[in-house]
């Protein structure tokens, strides 16, 4: 495989030269394939790379709201500059040309319109596809190396944008159109509006042509490798609402005690699987924006933090005795935690939240939920056991004792100023989403694709202007 060197040595570019013109090396070019090249280098407003580098670095860790994971993030200008790049040999080869040689990062630049157009030095090197050997293949290969280690540096890649590297180094034939409406290249929002639209789309395949709707769905599996992904979900605060979700009754008020105890006394909604992966990310777009639009202070996802470590502590504890008693067989500890806890458990973790919580001591987001935690664990804990006895306002007095206890052990636990955290836009539910099953996004969108039902949005075939 051609490997990028310098920009202006083209290596056996001669070779075939002289089909398309008469003569041995020279080339007469047609006005589409050479206005994609500069002319002067007075028509050069930047270089690519010069674009890409104002805007540093190209991949940052985002933190990913109600999570201790971190979300890839590649910078805009990444982005639309591997879209660019990309686009614009798809371009050139469809008009039936290829670049015969190797060429690098700096063999690009920018013009006054935000034009990605090639340096002249690549003149030499331009050939019909004919005329040379795996010329498309050897470019695409030249390009996804230009990709990962200028445009990115070498840094850690997003799992869209593997995929995409992995297609560009083993180029097959008729690849263009999906490298070109690729995933990688859009904005988080798009990718959210565009999975409600193939998901819509897949459901109206489920009725209408059951065997494409299979074929779909075993491609996406074979791509994203989607299952048994509810304990990741789980470790999202947020996402773990959504996978216990019920409605509120009619009459009932969306206040702190009644989303812990729909939380607590709610079994998993959903089944561990990629059919169940992709419900809940179409309804968890829309409980997520409606149930959490506002968080007053970040106290309501402390609640549910803290509801979560009882419930997983309870479970847990429930799973201890059972092995230990060795009665068999015994449930899965995976099964457990899908499961509620007991009335009685679970009102006593809702007194204690809310008496910790709605005190009216200023805390940070992560002091609240370090104590909220502590608390709900000291419930289950003393509430454990068939001998377990302890009055109820004791029982409380403790945990709220443990939960102050913790929380200003946190360094910077007292909270400043502690405006509404408005949740969430479209960009939030995606890296929410992402963590959990990183590569679903791209293994749904491929598998659309090659079943025939291309999801597109606006013109993926035009090069995007870098302004």
């Amino acid at each position: 495989m051609a490997q990028p060197s310098g920009g202006g040595e083209g290596g056996g570019g001669q070779r075939g030269g002289g089909r398309g013109a008469g003569g041995v090396g020279v080339v007469v070019l047609p006005h589409q394939v050479r206005k994609m090249f500069f002319g002067d280098v007075s028509e050069i407003r930047e270089s690519m790379m010069q674009y890409v580098l104002q805007q540093t670095p190209a991949v940052t860790l985002v933190p990913v709201s109600g999570d201790c994971r971190s979300y890839l993030k590649r910078s805009s200008r990444a982005r639309r500059s591997t879209d660019a790049l990309v686009k614009w040999f798809c371009h050139l080869h469809d008009l039936g040309y290829a670049l015969a040689g190797s060429f690098n990062r700096d063999s690009f630049g920018i013009d006054q319109m935000g034009c990605l157009r090639g340096m002249t030095s690549l003149l030499p090197l331009v050939r019909t596809i004919s005329s040379i050997v795996d010329g498309v293949k050897n470019n695409m290969a030249i390009v996804a190396a230009i990709i990962e280690n200028g445009i990115h540096a070498s840094l850690q890649i997003p799992q869209d944008l593997t995929h995409l590297l992995d297609g560009l180094k083993n180029y097959p034939i008729g690849f263009s159109l999906m490298v070109q409406s690729h995933i990688c290249h859009e904005e988080e929002d798009n990718k959210t509006a565009l999975f409600v639209r193939m998901y819509k789309r897949l459901k109206v395949l489920e009725k209408i042509d059951p065997a494409k709707h299979g074929q779909i769905l075993q491609s996406i599996q074979q791509i994203s490798g989607t299952n048994l992904w509810l304990a990741s979900a789980m470790s999202n605060t947020h996402l773990h609402c959504v996978l216990r979700y019920s409605p509120l009754k009619r009459k009932a008020k969306r206040n702190m005690t009644n989303l812990v105890a729909r939380f607590l006394r709610t079994k998993v909604q959903y089944t561990d699987d990629l059919d169940g992966f992709l419900t809940c990310r179409r309804n968890g777009q829309a409980h997520i924006e409606s149930d959490s639009s506002v968080d007053m202070i970040g106290y309501m996802e402390a609640a549910i933090f803290g509801a979560a470590a009882g419930l997983n502590t309870y479970h847990q504890l429930q799973y201890s005795d059972a092995v230990a008693a060795a009665v068999q067989p015994v449930e899965p500890l995976a099964t457990r935690l899908l499961k509620p806890v007991p009335l009685s458990v679970a009102y006593a973790i809702e007194k204690a939240l809310e008496t910790f919580l709605l005190s009216g001591a200023p805390l940070s987001l992560n002091a609240a939920k370090v104590g909220a935690a502590a608390a709900a664990n000291y419930i289950v804990n003393e509430l454990h056991g068939p001998t377990a006895r302890i009055a109820q306002s004791l029982l409380l007095k403790n945990a709220v004792a443990a939960a102050s206890g913790a929380a200003h052990g946190v360094q910077g636990g007292a909270a400043q100023v502690n405006p509404p955290l408005e949740m969430f836009d479209a960009d939030d539910i995606d890296h929410i989403y992402d963590i959990v099953a990183p590569k679903l996004m791209v293994g749904f969108h491929i598998a659309m694709f090659r079943a025939g039902e291309s999801f597109r949005l606006g013109n993926d075939t035009k090069i995007p202007r870098l302004e």
